[in-house]
């Protein structure tokens, strides 16, 4: 792991990567520096902005906010995204599924209210409604 401060990619910082830890450094894995990337390229392919809403967890904080036990947001490889209001939200849900990007999880999150994606080596491309 390295500890990482400013931009991560062209769209997001290492504040989006970290917010609600409350650590002032972040520890960025490989494989949420990859992730990272892959966010940045389904930011340009899908042509919508979006934000991040919750991206690494301590297990402390996933435990807090009734995360999986087995969440990718401990990893760094999962984010929960937003472009404003479920109708967009939906625009962009769609969008990811669509344009067949690599995600491994993509979730409706309380009726659109977010969306979670995630990525991993071996994307299992499942789609899930919670």
């Amino acid at each position: 792991m390295i500890i990482f401060k400013g931009n991560l990619t062209k769209h997001f910082s290492a504040s989006e990567y970290a917010v609600g830890c409350g650590d002032a450094n972040v520890y960025l894995t490989e494989d949420a520096y990859i992730f990272a990337q892959a966010l940045e390229e389904t930011r340009s392919a899908v042509g919508l902005k979006f934000y991040v809403n919750s991206w690494y967890r301590t297990t402390k904080l996933n435990k807090a906010v009734g995360g999986s036990k087995t969440s990718q947001h401990m990893t760094g490889q999962a984010a929960d995204i937003t472009a404003g209001s479920p109708a967009q939200n939906k625009i962009l849900f769609d969008l990811i599924q669509k344009m067949d990007l690599p995600f491994d999880q993509l979730i409706d999150e309380k009726q659109l209210r977010w969306v979670h994606v995630s990525y991993s080596p071996k994307p299992r491309k499942q789609i899930l409604y919670l």
